[in-house]
C-alpha cells in the first residue's frame, strides 16, 4: 500500500484485516458457486494448477518424457 495514492492506500489498508478471510472465499466459495451457475471459477486451479500443469510439461520436454 505504500506505492499507491494516499486515500486509495488507505482504503486497500483496511482491508488487510479481512485478508484472509477473502483468500479462503476465493478458494472455497467461488468454486461451490460456480458449480451452481455453471461457471468455472476454481481460483486455486488458475493460480496453481494451471501453471503447474505447463510447467511439468516443460521439464517432462526438456528431459525428454514428454511429448
Amino acid at each position: 500500500v505504500g506505492l499507491l495514492p494516499g486515500a486509495l492506500g488507505r482504503r486497500l489498508a483496511r482491508l488487510e484485516r479481512l485478508g484472509m478471510v477473502i483468500i479462503l472465499a476465493g478458494v472455497f466459495i467461488l468454486p461451490w458457486i460456480g458449480g451452481k451457475i455453471g461457471l468455472d471459477l476454481n481460483v486455486f486451479w488458475w493460480f496453481v494448477g494451471l501453471p503447474t500443469e505447463y510447467l511439468m510439461q516443460a521439464v517432462f520436454i526438456i528431459t525428454g518424457h514428454g511429448a
